[in-house]
């Protein structure tokens, strides 16, 4: 049986910001002190696992996250495009608050369509 963990990447000051910034894919902030923090503590619970490979988008937060997790591990990160964040195109960087006013809507179901859904198998 293969057991997979998803892990969302630690905060970084757009997650901690008042109102949250959306971040996407351009936007690359690294991770907070809290984010790291958030980091380590995930990689000593998945220390106990038995977890075989990390996976991690290529953007900066997620590869810190990835990379606390792997040395934890002794592993090493393996970058994967197709995990990277959706582009939210002009609302990037933006407050929710703000975004939310826009045209057309930010949060809109259409960009989770089972056509622009891509999947990646990993390797075993």
């Amino acid at each position: 049986m293969c057991l997979l963990y998803l892990i969302r990447h630690g905060a970084t000051a757009n997650n901690e910001a008042f109102p949250p910034r959306l971040q996407g894919r351009r936007a690359d902030p690294g991770l907070s002190a809290h984010g790291l923090e958030q980091a380590q503590r995930t990689a000593r619970w998945l220390g106990g696992q038995g977890l075989d490979a990390v996976y991690s988008s290529p953007l900066l937060r997620a590869r810190q996250t990835a990379d606390e997790i792997a040395a934890a591990l002794r592993l090493t990160v393996e970058l994967v495009d197709d995990l990277i964040e959706v582009d939210v195109g002009r609302w990037e960087e933006l407050a929710w608050r703000t975004s939310s006013g826009a045209t057309p809507k930010p949060i809109d179901s259409s960009w989770m369509t089972p056509r622009s859904t891509r999947t990646w198998t990993a390797k075993t």
